[in-house]
């Protein structure tokens, strides 16, 4: 099972909210800085979804270098996706990042070892949970790592989470 599911209705706004919280095992490493899938929100109201990540050092911050920028991968869908919102909201660029190859929604904030931060993107539409590439770069290496994130299918809303792997 990959997590629980919660459901949230919203009832005093009319809104149905669906978040699938992930478990510890859905992180990845690389560089000494550690990426994590946090969840996935539907907004039925406003058919958006956000997807959420945590990056944060390593435990031996003293050989661990800044982190200069944050990728995470978008697939290519049939229809082109629109990134409605990003969080932070500064030095965002979607694109191609040269440095690391993947093609996604690239936070260009630099964060010191021992640091960490929560980055969001709200996608119009209901998308479901599936595989995809999210990058770092510390000084000159990077590295990519696979986890949770969006998918060109349509997230279900009948049954929350159950477009999350290993359900």
């Amino acid at each position: 099972m990959f997590g629980s599911k919660i459901v949230v209705a919203l009832a005093t706004m009319g809104l149905l909210l669906v978040t699938t919280p992930a478990i510890a095992a859905e992180s990845g490493s690389g560089l000494g800085w550690s990426v994590t899938f946090l969840s996935r929100s539907y907004d039925s109201a406003t058919d958006r979804t956000t997807f959420s990540y945590r990056v944060s050092s390593g435990s031996d911050g003293s050989k661990v270098k800044a982190l200069s920028h944050f990728v995470v991968g978008l697939p290519s869908c049939e229809s082109k996706l629109e990134v409605l919102a990003t969080a932070p909201s500064e030095a965002v660029e979607i694109g191609t990042d040269p440095t690391t190859g993947v093609y996604g929604v690239k936070w260009d904030l630099s964060l010191e070892p021992g640091q960490s931060r929560d980055y969001s993107l709200t996608i119009a539409g209901n998308h479901a949970v599936s595989e995809a590439k999210v990058a770092v770069k510390a000084g000159k290496p990077t590295a990519t790592i696979s986890l949770s994130g969006i998918s060109c299918a349509s997230g279900d809303d009948d049954t929350p989470g159950d477009d999350t792997p290993g359900d």
